[in-house]
């Protein structure tokens, strides 16, 4: 009787191990895809950033060499 006792709860650790396991795994899948969402974003952004610096900085050269021949 005792055997079977202990057996029961046992199973009843493990499966509760398992349920607190599955629960964390899929927090952290949550994390990761929100993590990857962010990272989507921020690499968008900089894509974007690079883009406009590579369209503003003829006209900020044009900008300096007339500002240097005035002076």
């Amino acid at each position: 009787m005792k055997q079977i006792r202990r057996v029961i709860i046992d199973i009843k650790t493990t499966k509760q191990t398992i349920t607190d396991s599955a629960r964390k795994i899929n927090l952290y899948t949550r994390n990761m895809v929100e993590a990857k969402a962010d990272l989507q974003e921020t690499i968008t952004y900089i894509t974007n950033t690079r883009e406009t610096l590579r369209k503003l900085l003829p006209a900020l050269f044009v900008i300096q060499n007339a500002y240097t021949n005035q002076a």
